[in-house]
């Protein structure tokens, strides 16, 4: 497994050759977000192919912070007496579905010792009427929040999947570990054998983008060919 910072480097050296100008190099934030955008696409194929996906790429939010849900979200899911419904304080990341399986592997406690059940929104309206899971736990999506239904009250609970950006899982994770979080130095998660295609598609883009900039060549001839003419009309987002 490589870090952000190292796969980062990899595509800076090769743009920087493909760039026409000293003054195109890109922040490590632009890349990455051109690089989390290939990693994506170079997964949904691999998806699309039914090839199953890596364990390399899971990721696992340890400590997802829940609260108890609004009252407009409780009249609409039938709960069943004794159990409460907690939704998470934060939207979960965008997850990539694998070809096979479900698209969130896990939703459970933070120890790993209890898997609750995917019900779904729709089921989870009539869940009270089956008396074999009703008391079970069991969590949906809905609108990015996670909502879990639950005898005993929780304040956290772990969520394993594959996600679009892997820096958002840190977002989201409320455990105190990750207050001095470095981004660069996190694990890219990916298969090692990907690495090469996310990295060629990657350079590919942002030459593709640096040529459809028109050059500031006062710029290269006031600064040397060292200003960031170019460089300041890269878009940001992606």
């Amino acid at each position: 497994m490589m870090l952000i910072k190292d796969v980062i480097s990899r595509i800076s050296a090769l743009y920087e050759k493909g760039a026409s100008s000293d003054n195109s190099r890109l922040s490590a934030r632009h890349i990455y977000n051109k690089l989390v955008t290939s990693r994506a696409t170079m997964l949904r194929r691999d998806f699309d192919k039914k090839r199953g996906a890596s364990d390399w790429i899971y990721q696992s939010i340890d400590c997802v912070e829940m609260k108890p849900a609004s009252n407009k979200i409780c009249e609409c899911v039938d709960i069943p007496a004794g159990c409460s419904l907690l939704q998470s304080v934060q939207e979960i990341p965008k997850t990539i579905a694998p070809a096979f399986g479900p698209e969130i592997a896990y939703v459970g406690n933070s120890d790993g010792s209890k898997l609750y059940s995917g019900s779904g929104f729709v089921r989870n309206k009539y869940k009270s009427g089956n008396k074999y899971t009703s008391k079970q736990p069991d969590w949906f999506i809905l609108e990015r929040f996670l909502y879990v239904t639950i005898e005993d009250l929780t304040k956290y609970v772990s969520v394993t999947a594959v996600f679009e950006d892997p820096l958002q899982v840190f977002d989201v994770d409320t455990c105190n570990q990750y207050a001095c979080l470095n981004p660069l130095e996190q694990v890219f998660p990916v298969s090692i054998h990907m690495i090469d295609p996310i990295v060629e598609m990657t350079v590919a883009e942002l030459v593709t983008i640096m040529k459809s900039v028109p050059e500031d060549k006062e710029n290269d001839a006031q600064e040397g060919g060292g200003g960031g003419g170019a460089r300041s009309q890269v878009p940001t987002q992606r």
